[in-house]
């Protein structure tokens, strides 16, 4: 994020010309394509930013994180979950994947990644231990094999759950710069 701002009215209109091209995107891309909405509105970030004069500003971000978010979430997640709610996988294939990415994960740690001080203090302190994972995901096998589909509808929960978080780290850093005055004003 860069530390010269912009004013609102500039980053107001770069927020317009993205919401403009999202609503263009919908109207004019079938269906079946929508998953590169968000690719090509991606892609056209860097005009917005020319336009309004400035990087990756915070109040750019302030207003045009949530609108990017949000169409991410909604043509690869909720229109997604909303055609095929149900995993296309078995439950415990499903599972069995997310434990081996893990055990991939652990192993990588401790050989190609074992220099890094960052991935380890994260493996430490933010993820939670294998053994809790294994655990979990051997109480959502259980639930599911009782008969309530956790897994089988774990599509939404996942949706529902990144989509609330998905975009903070955009947010967070940007409302703390404005409100703590951390960056200087272009003049517009």
């Amino acid at each position: 994020m860069s530390l010269v701002d912009i004013s609102w009215t500039r980053s107001s209109i770069a927020a317009i010309t993205n919401l403009g091209l999202y609503l263009f995107l919908v109207q004019s891309i079938p269906p079946n394509w929508s998953p590169l909405i968000p690719v090509a509105q991606i892609a056209c970030e860097p005009v917005f930013h020319y336009l309004a004069g400035a990087e990756k500003t915070p109040r750019y971000n302030m207003l045009v994180a949530p609108l990017l978010h949000a169409s991410n979430c909604f043509e690869w997640g909720v229109r997604q979950v909303a055609w095929i709610p149900r995993l296309t996988v078995a439950p415990p294939i499903y599972l069995a994947l997310i434990l081996v990415s893990r055990l991939l994960l652990d192993m990588h740690l401790l050989t190609v990644f074992r220099h890094r001080k960052d991935l380890q203090w994260a493996r430490q302190h933010i993820l939670l231990p294998t053994h809790t994972l294994i655990c979990y995901l051997a109480a959502m096998l259980l639930v599911e094999h009782a008969g309530i589909p956790v897994v089988t509808y774990i599509k939404p929960i996942v949706v529902i759950f990144m989509d609330g978080v998905g975009f903070l780290p955009h947010i967070i850093p940007a409302s703390y710069a404005i409100a703590f005055d951390q960056v200087k004003i272009m003049k517009s």
